[in-house]
């Protein structure tokens, strides 16, 4: 599964600041983070990396209703919501 993961990576080893242009994309990505497990390094650093880019977009570049959405889903994910 990391494989999937490192493919979203740049030749400097961090995440493609490209990929932060996809908000659906990165929403799904930060939300998956939170089912990690112990010692999935690449998951914790894709939580960091969604994380940052959510938040700098959410009072940016984010209609009103997508910018509520996305301010929820980094205060509460949708795991821990149900």
């Amino acid at each position: 599964m990391t494989d999937t993961f490192e493919k979203l990576k740049n030749h400097k080893g961090n995440f493609n600041e490209k990929i932060s242009k996809d908000i659906q994309g990165m929403w799904s990505l930060y939300e998956a983070t939170h089912l990690r497990i112990h010692g999935e390094d690449i998951l914790d650093e894709a939580l960091d990396f969604t994380y940052s880019q959510l938040n700098t977009l959410e009072t940016n570049q984010l209609s009103p209703f997508l910018a509520t959405q996305v301010s929820h889903c980094l205060e509460t994910p949708l795991y821990k919501s149900s």
